[in-house]
């Protein structure tokens, strides 16, 4: 039996997936929402669901040198892209995630999308 020590557990890296984005013609590398990404985002009230998509993407985008793509300073701009480019991209993260719905998204407000 193996037992883990802190250096191994706070090192453990998110899961990601490399994901084709042919609309903005290349690739992104899409991470899972950590633990406090997803409490603060969980807390905070959205204007719609693209800002809300929009936010999570911010989070969870990197390049393939690990840097993330967009900071807030970009959330407006992001909701001018394709509502279908999000929405794939924000299902993507909530599956590595293991989220059946956006964090701050009630239950009530997934019953009437029909999940």
């Amino acid at each position: 039996m193996q037992y883990l020590d802190r250096k191994t557990i706070l090192g453990t890296l998110l899961k990601s997936e490399v994901v084709e984005v042919p609309e903005w013609g290349g690739h992104v590398v899409i991470k899972e929402l950590s633990a406090a990404d997803a409490l603060v985002l969980g807390n905070m009230e959205f204007e719609s669901t693209v800002y809300q998509l929009a936010t999570y993407l911010i989070h969870s985008l990197y390049d393939d040198k690990d840097n993330k793509l967009f900071s807030m300073d970009d959330l407006e701009a992001l909701t001018h892209c394709s509502f279908n480019v999000l929405n794939r991209l924000s299902d993507i993260v909530l599956r590595l995630s293991n989220l059946s719905r956006l964090p701050g998204e009630s239950k009530a407000e997934e019953d009437e999308a029909g999940n």
